[in-house]
């Protein structure tokens, strides 16, 4: 068999469960990666769309760097260019009277009913921000802006934009050679990518109708902020409550699979193995576990290509308990990495 069958065969027999599912890959063009990771971030792109072949998956690539052209609704547009112009501010006393002076119909705060609800709007998140920056007299200008910017960026996520893998592979060159729309620090742009995750998560687990089950992969790097952590698990705590409800109702070691999430930390065998990542894995478990983490040495993923478990661990790790225990077995067949550095394309699987 040559290497493409070895690899790809097992996701093609193994992997149809994937087909139930609907598939959002987040990527970063940010200070987030160094260009090592990057690259890797590349190639773990390519791989998905070969898997995604193989299963006819149409699978969606976000990126919170990026926005859309500019909005037919006059209403969004000026939304829009409010968030912008807030990032843009350095200022913390111009960012309290552009908050305090913000149009009509910009960024309203919720209703009473609204108020209740156990994750809170960009807006609230944003009012509540700009509230702390009032009334505390020791933060500085550096301090305000570095605390309004996760809820900015996320209220600019209404315009963020996506590509098809397939598409956004096609023009990748082209869409990260330019500048990022968002004026944000990536580590404020990854608070805001959990935030996002966080009302996603809920909205789908708390739903009374049926939506498409959604798989949310994140490409990430293998270390960050304790206290960048510690709000992306604040964030996540909240899903607690529909998942409670779920797991009561149909059993604690059924995992629900309406909305989960691959966490894939780009490390070195250096590093730590992602290991703040493996703490949001471990916080839940049974059916509440809706979050897989699939640390990656880098190195030898760009030195020897995906292995044969390497698609079924990224693809359905999340929803499918058997595959997220396999991964620790030390078999050949269960192998995150390949032998050497082949290109593997589902062609040269069909030739073989």
């Amino acid at each position: 068999h040559n290497m493409s069958c070895r690899v790809l065969r097992q996701w093609a027999r193994n992997g149809e469960t994937s087909r139930n599912f609907r598939y959002v890959v987040y990527v970063n063009n940010n200070n987030l990666l160094n260009k090592r990771q990057k690259h890797a971030q590349d190639l773990i792109l390519e791989i998905i769309q070969q898997y995604a072949a193989i299963q006819e998956l149409t699978v969606w690539v976000k990126c919170l760097d990026y926005l859309l052209e500019e909005e037919s609704d006059t209403d969004a547009e000026r939304e829009k260019q409010f968030c912008k112009d807030m990032l843009a501010t350095d200022s913390k006393s111009e960012l309290i009277r552009m908050w305090d002076e913000r149009p009509d119909g910009v960024l309203d705060l919720p209703d009473a009913e609204g108020e209740k609800q156990p994750l809170k709007s960009s807006e609230k998140e944003i009012h509540d921000v700009i509230e702390m920056i009032r009334n505390s007299k020791g933060l500085d200008d550096a301090d305000a802006k570095s605390q309004i910017e996760p809820g900015l960026v996320a209220a600019l996520s209404r315009f963020n934009r996506a590509w098809r893998l397939d598409k956004f592979l096609a023009n990748q060159t082209h869409i990260f050679e330019k500048a990022s729309d968002i004026e944000a620090g990536g580590i404020s742009k990854l608070q805001a990518q959990f935030f996002l995750q966080a009302r996603a998560a809920y909205a789908s687990l708390d739903a009374t109708e049926g939506s498409a089950p959604t798989i949310a992969v994140h490409i990430l790097p293998e270390k960050i902020s304790s206290s960048a952590l510690d709000n992306i698990r604040k964030y996540m705590a909240a899903t607690r409550i529909p998942l409670s409800k779920l797991v009561e109702e149909s059993g604690k070691t059924v995992r629900q699979d309406r909305y989960t999430m691959q966490l894939i930390s780009l490390g070195t065998a250096r590093g730590k193995g992602g290991h703040q990542w493996q703490k949001l894995d471990d916080e839940k478990s049974g059916g509440m576990d809706i979050i897989d983490h699939m640390p990656l040495d880098i190195d030898r993923l760009l030195a020897h290509d995906p292995g044969p478990f390497f698609g079924l661990k990224l693809m359905l790790g999340s929803v499918d308990p058997d595959i997220d225990r396999s991964s620790k077995r030390k078999d050949r067949n269960f192998a995150l990495y390949g032998e050497n550095c082949t290109r593997l394309t589902m062609e040269e699987m069909e030739k073989c």
